[in-house]
């Protein structure tokens, strides 16, 4: 059996590690988006 203390640490842990990957995933998306939205404008330029 596992102490109730321990469990909800381990829960909040996974939880802030989801939380943590799906920014950093948004972070990169947003990223990525600027960079194409950069690149089609140096195009344009051309």
């Amino acid at each position: 059996m596992v102490p109730r203390k321990y469990s909800s640490l381990s829960e909040n842990f996974t939880e802030g590690l989801f939380h943590y990957l799906i920014s950093q995933i948004k972070k990169e998306k947003y990223r990525i988006k600027k960079l194409k939205k950069g690149r089609d404008k140096g195009r344009n330029l051309k």
